[in-house]
Parts: C-alpha cells; sequence; structure tokens
C-alpha cells in the first residue's frame, strides 16, 4: 500500500541530483555576490525547498494511471459536492457495521 506514496518520493531523490546540478552556479554566484561566501545554512534550505517543491510536484503527477479515460470510467469518487460537516462518521459507521474498536488480528 505505501508503494503509491513511496514512488514519487524515489523518483524525487533520482531526479534531485540532476536539478541540483544544474542551478548549482547560479545559486553559488548569487550566493557569493549576496553574503561574499557560496555555502552555509541558506544553500542548505534553498535545496531543501527545491527537493520539497520537486517532491510535491511529483507527488502529484507520477500517482497519475497511464489510462485516464478508462480509469475515469470506472472510478466515481467526489461525484457531487458534499456540503454536510462530518457526514464521513455515517459512512464510516456503515461500512465499519457500527463496530468503531479497532481492528484485531
Amino acid at each position: 500500500m505505501l508503494r503509491a506514496y513511496l514512488l514519487p518520493v524515489e523518483v524525487a531523490v533520482t531526479v534531485f541530483p540532476l536539478i541540483a546540478a544544474l542551478i548549482v552556479v547560479p545559486v553559488a554566484i548569487r550566493g557569493y555576490r549576496r553574503r561574499g561566501r557560496a555555502g552555509g545554512w541558506p544553500v542548505l534550505v534553498f535545496y531543501s525547498f527545491v527537493f520539497y517543491l520537486l517532491a510535491t510536484l511529483l507527488q502529484t503527477v507520477v500517482p497519475l494511471p497511464a489510462d485516464t479515460d478508462g480509469h475515469c470510467a470506472v472510478t466515481r469518487y467526489a461525484e457531487r459536492p458534499q456540503l454536510e460537516p462530518l457526514a464521513f462518521r455515517g459512512t464510516v459507521s456503515t461500512a465499519a457495521e457500527g463496530d468503531w474498536a479497532p481492528p484485531t488480528c
């Protein structure tokens, strides 16, 4: 089950060095001109933010199914807006047959 969530992160870890290699020279030049050195915490924070943006983008893009028409024909999630607050409790209770206790193995 976690594979769907880990795949985008694995792709981000793979692609991030390429993106970092492309932006390392402009970032180093800008940091050197601004602070007189080309390293330190600001660079670490900047590259962490770039990795975060890349992982966020890939969490949206990578899990998309290849056949979107077929997927949309089968999946009927959120056909209409749910406008009742806390209505999910009834749905969960119905699906769990009224038992809110954690499952036992």
